[in-house]
């Protein structure tokens, strides 16, 4: 859902809970961050339980998103990033997992590879 005329959209998606674990969260993050550098977005955010929901948390901390307390509500955080800084860091995991090297998208380092 798009927030504003300056491009921020909420990032809201679901699984069916019998396909845990198969990568369709990281796939369809993906897909986001594509769409996103394609589409012209520049900031994605969402808003989640601060102890429930571990693995759309992970997801969101995996892909380099930075996470801070709602103030309206100390039950939930919210997440936010940058659609340009996921595009980079998407693109040096791309070039890493070519290089064949294991790698988590938030772990890349500016310079290169770990």
């Amino acid at each position: 859902f798009r927030i504003d005329a300056a491009g921020t959209y909420e990032v809201s998606f679901s699984r069916r809970s019998d396909l845990r674990g198969q990568g369709i969260g990281t796939h369809l993050m993906q897909m986001l961050i594509d769409w996103g550098a394609i589409g012209g977005a520049q900031r994605y955010y969402a808003t989640t339980y601060r102890n429930e929901n571990p693995r759309m948390r992970a997801l969101f901390d995996r892909f380099g998103f930075a996470v801070k307390a709602d103030p309206d509500d100390p039950r939930t955080v919210i997440y936010s990033a940058a659609v340009a800084d996921l595009v980079q860091a998407s693109e040096r995991a791309v070039a890493c997992r070519q290089r064949a090297v294991p790698v988590v998208v938030a772990q890349v380092a500016d310079a290169g590879c770990p």
